[in-house]
């Protein structure tokens, strides 16, 4: 902090090896009106003091520093001490180096200085002390010179005078201290004087005499040179000889112009044919006329109006100016455009703005001349039933492109086309945004572009049709199902919803997923949509409306297949529903009950037809119902005939496109595709393609591109953009509703955690196994991965988690307890002492079974449901209809889907698996329509175990779901450093 007897101020002195420098100093006022100097100042002073200064003395501080004699030898020497490089100092390194930097640095702080009327001293070598005497007068204004011109008798004089406050300066006979060359700053007594247009050195002849004399035979030449360079730049006043002002309007020029840092775009001004950038600090145009001896310069003013004027449309057309230099960029680069695209297409834009207002452009030093002038782009578009034909012209100045011609460009992102005469038009920024995106899927017809209508949501908005896919989808297909008696049920409004939308799809020759959450009613929109069309077919189908027989009529064969009454005479082909074994009773009693009148064939079992001749037959059904598994091995003979639809229910069987499955789905011959999941995407994107490429082939492209240009880049480099495509691309056709949404129709469900502490004995187990595998398994991962490595991943990982279960699923000898299996049991008789109906899910049967032993051993009845159940139809029925039997044990792949379990309404999940769609799939056997009552769900996770870790790598897939709509190998999409993390 300063005592109250010192100040800030700043001290120029002359150094014998920089000249005149000022330096920040603390002086006290102790001995007025005499000065000390204590001490000049850095900012490590300033700090180690506690010196208290404004935010300008600071600054002041911080400039200066870079002038101080230790500063210029560490910028400028190469020698090993600062004396030696002073000692051999050479006057050219110091004239066009040293004193430039210093004198640029002296402008700056100058401009502080006058801004906040800083104390400015002078002080003479030989003396340590300074007197109020010393202290400088600084103006906040620059000053200005004054040339006198005097032509008499064909001999030219002339004298330069400063002009303060109305007072001329007197300069003969004076002590002028140069402190700043050009522009000029001097020191002339108690004064300091700023200029902004003239050199100091064009006073020091004005010291030694007061006026300028050349002879005559001089003259013209010094007329031509000094005096118009005088008349340009500064106020001059002539005798014998005349200054006359004009007005002249100034062409402004953009020019175009390629140097070392890249591709510029300048304003410059043309006036009386010389050009001026718009930075020249003054630019007025002096033409001077002789005739025998009688001077006439003609001044035109530097017309700022103009200028300004011209600033102001290019602002508005979206160009600002870099600082005070010439230079201007577009507003969304700031960084020289080095391929010159960016600036060519600003230009090509604003080509009709700008010669409107008279403004020319010139291309300057360029490797290539580029087109500048109109550019417009034609599009018509027509629609055929099954895609957009579109035909576009590009036309140019003298030119017409066919815009096919610029498909490859636009879809590699490649701006420059070459023109018939080697000129390079830039391609607009809009022509990308509106069409890059299309043309990886667009195909070549000669001077056409074709588009599927499945890429219709592409298409850019002057092209898109007149009502778009939404609407199409808000004003078709209100018909009224219920009122036509095709199916026996009342749909809730979201499920009428979905059938309009298949219906969409259906008129439109497109594919989709019904994505909504398990419970919703997937199957029974389904079958609406089915019995609608063989409903309205058979409606039309003269001739053919014969009354329907009971449904349990049998299935024909191949030798009698004239079909009886009732059966498929609608003239429609046959639909193929394909699904898990499990689900296949349902899917036949939801017929049965919903559209009784759908005849179903059974294509299962052991003593199914194989045949090529198979379509004898079931062109006879409505529905064929098969699994996943009879199809991939039949599908040699389900092929040969062409169905009306191909349904999938639970489409996440065919995530794998390379999988058999994939193939034998794919081949089968349909009019029409649909899927069914809720979980469409299980593990990764690849989910979502295969199961978006069998329904409508081609939509996403093909397996690699997807990969390179969605998957790839949304989950590794979060790609804002392609995400966003992917979600427009697919919404059409993806019909998704969350239970949160149909909140109305179906009770609230409570989901809670509840943690469970291992006991001694089971944690001692625990920790010696986990450390017995990490060593390994990070050994593994330090390697190059193979399957084999990952499959023992896996098995480590399993061990862990059946260890957090219950050491006796992989001990069986081990004679204690678990934590979580005495708060299973715990709770299961707190829930059944209150008459509740219970779903208790496990990853593992063994678990399951320690349960039942142990229910089994209290009296508890129970039903159980796992892959190795016979009767499985049975172990349902027990639960569903017999009071007595409130405990249902299932596992989670055999129980996860097609169960309706609404009589229950507790669940627990007594281990997190790598899925979390497969953990709201159990969830969803009571949560669902149907359900009264409200569902309490509660998750089981052992603390500091790895279950806890699972639960957190859930969390990341079930934000990759969310995003986008929800494998068994959970090591697939995970990362090594995610896999180490589980085992820290």
């Amino acid at each position: 902090m300063l005592n109250s007897n010192e100040s800030f101020a700043i001290i120029i002195s002359e150094k014998q090896s920089l000249g005149y420098t000022p330096q920040p100093y603390i002086v006290s006022y102790a001995k007025a009106p005499m000065l000390k100097p204590l001490e000049p100042l850095t900012a490590d002073l300033v700090a180690q003091r506690g010196y208290r200064l404004s935010g300008h003395e600071s600054e002041l501080v911080k400039l200066l520093a870079d002038i101080g004699e230790k500063a210029i030898y560490k910028r400028f020497s190469r020698e090993k001490n600062m004396k030696s490089f002073y000692d051999k100092l050479t006057q050219e390194l110091y004239d066009k180096h040293i004193r430039p930097f210093i004198e640029q640095r002296i402008l700056q702080a100058l401009e502080i200085i006058a801004g906040h009327d800083t104390p400015v001293f002078i002080k003479q070598a030989k003396y340590n002390l300074l007197y109020e005497s010393d202290r400088l007068n600084i103006s906040r204004d620059y000053h200005k010179t004054r040339f006198h011109f005097s032509l008499n008798d064909g001999e030219l004089s002339y004298t330069l005078k400063i002009s303060d406050g109305g007072q001329d300066v007197v300069l003969r006979g004076k002590h002028i201290v140069e402190l700043v060359n050009n522009p000029a700053v001097l020191i002339i007594g108690n004064n300091l004087y700023r200029f902004r247009n003239i050199e100091s050195s064009k006073f020091r002849p004005f010291t030694q005499k007061g006026r300028i004399c050349i002879p005559e035979r001089s003259v013209p030449m010094y007329m031509q040179s000094y005096v118009a360079n005088c008349i340009r730049h500064h106020y001059v006043v002539a005798y014998g000889f005349s200054i006359r002002k004009r007005v002249v309007e100034p062409v402004p020029v953009l020019v175009v112009e390629q140097n070392v840092v890249g591709c510029q775009l300048l304003l410059n001004f043309r006036v009386d044919g010389k050009i001026y950038p718009l930075d020249m600090p003054y630019a007025s145009t002096v033409e001077l006329s002789n005739d025998n001896g009688r001077y006439v310069f003609f001044k035109s003013e530097r017309n700022t109006t103009v200028e300004n004027r011209t600033v102001a449309l290019l602002n508005e057309l979206g160009l600002h100016r870099q600082g005070s230099e010439s230079v201007f960029v577009t507003d969304d680069n700031t960084e020289p455009d080095r391929t010159c695209c960016a600036i060519i297409a600003w230009l090509n834009n604003n080509a009709d703005e700008l010669r409107r207002h008279n403004i020319e452009v010139e291309q300057h030093n360029l490797d290539r001349k580029y087109y500048y002038g109109n550019v417009e782009l034609k599009m018509q578009m027509d629609e055929t039933p099954d895609w957009f034909d579109i035909y576009g012209i590009v036309e140019l100045e003298g030119y017409k492109i066919p815009f096919v011609k610029l498909r490859k460009h636009l879809q590699t992102g490649q701006r420059e086309y070459t023109l018939p005469d080697g000129k390079i038009l830039v391609l607009p920024d809009a022509w990308f945004a509106n069409y890059e995106q299309l043309m990886p899927f667009a195909t070549e017809e000669g001077e056409h572009l074709h588009i599927s209508k499945m890429h219709s949501t592409l298409l850019p908005l002057d092209l898109a049709p007149d009502n778009s896919f939404a609407e199409r989808l808000a004003a078709m297909h209100n018909t009224d199902i219920r009122r036509m008696g095709t199916v026996n049920a009342q749909l809730r409004p979201y499920q009428e919803e979905g059938f309009r939308w298949m219906m969409l799809l259906h008129d439109n020759n497109l594919g989709g997923i019904l994505a909504d959450d398990m419970g919703l009613g997937k199957t029974l929109q389904t079958i609406a949509m089915l019995s609608h069309l063989y409903a309205c077919a058979k409606a039309t189908n003269v001739g053919t409306n014969a009354p329907a027989t009971d449904a349990t009529t049998p299935q024909m064969s191949l030798f009698g297949s004239v079909a009886p009454e009732g059966f498929n005479n609608s003239g429609l082909a046959a639909s193929l529903i394909v699904m898990p074994v499990s689900l296949i009773h349902n899917w036949v009693n939801e017929i049965k009950h919903f559209s009784p009148q759908l005849r179903i064939y059974l294509y299962t079992g052991s003593n199914r037809l194989r045949s090529n001749s198979l379509g004898q037959i079931i062109r006879h059904y409505h529905v064929v119902i098969t699994s996943y598994g009879t199809l991939r091995n039949d599908s040699q003979y389900l092929k040969n005939y062409r169905f009306n639809y191909v349904i999938l229910d639970e489409s996440q069987y065919i995530k794998n496109p390379k999988s058999k499955i994939y193939k034998a789905v794919s081949a089968i011959n349909a009019d029409h595709r649909l899927t069914l999941s809720g979980t469409p995407i299980e593990n990764s994107l690849g989910d979502l393609w295969a199961q978006m490429n069998f329904v409508n082939p081609g939509l996403l492209g093909s397996e690699t591109f997807f990969r390179n240009k969605f998957e790839t880049p949304i989950t590794r480099g979060h790609d804002q953009d392609n995400e966003q495509q992917l979600k427009r691309m697919i919404a059409p056709f993806i019909m998704r509703r969350t239970k949160e949404m149909v909140a109305a129709d179906l009770p609230p469900v409570t989901q809670q955690t509840l943690y469970c502490e291992m006991t001694g004995e089971q944690r001692d187990i625990y920790e010696r196994e986990k450390s017995r595998v990490r060593n390994e398994i990070l050994g593994i991962y330090n390697s190059v991965p193979d399957q084999r490595n990952t499959f023992i991943a896996l098995q480590a990982l399993t061990r862990l988690r059946l260890l957090a279960n219950h050491p006796r699923l992989v001990d069986p000898q081990y004679q204690g307890t678990s934590g979580k299996f005495e708060h299973v049991l715990e709770n299961i008789c707190n829930i059944l002492a209150e008459n509740h109906k219970l779903l208790i899910f496990s990853s593992f049967v063994r678990d399951l079974e320690l349960i039942a032993h142990e229910l089994t051993s209290r009296g508890i009845n129970f039903s159980k449901l796992t892959g190795s159940t016979v009767d499985r139809e049975g172990a349902i029925d027990r639960f569903v209809r017999h009071a007595d039997c409130n405990v249902f044990l299932i596992s989670l792949k055999a129980g996860g889907v097609g169960l309706n379990l609404t009589c229950a309404d507790y669940v627990f999940v007594l281990n997190p698996w790598w899925n979390p769609a497969a953990e709201a799939q159990a969830v969803n056997r009571a949560h669902r329509i149907g359900q009264t009552r409200n569902v309490f769900v509660y998750r089981f996770i052992t603390t500091d175990s790895i279950e806890e870790k699972i639960a957190r790598l859930q969390e990341r897939k079930r934000q990759l779901a969310d995003n986008f709509i929800t494998t068994d190998n959970p090591l697939r999409d995970i990362t090594p450093e995610e896999v180490k993390e589980l085992f820290a």
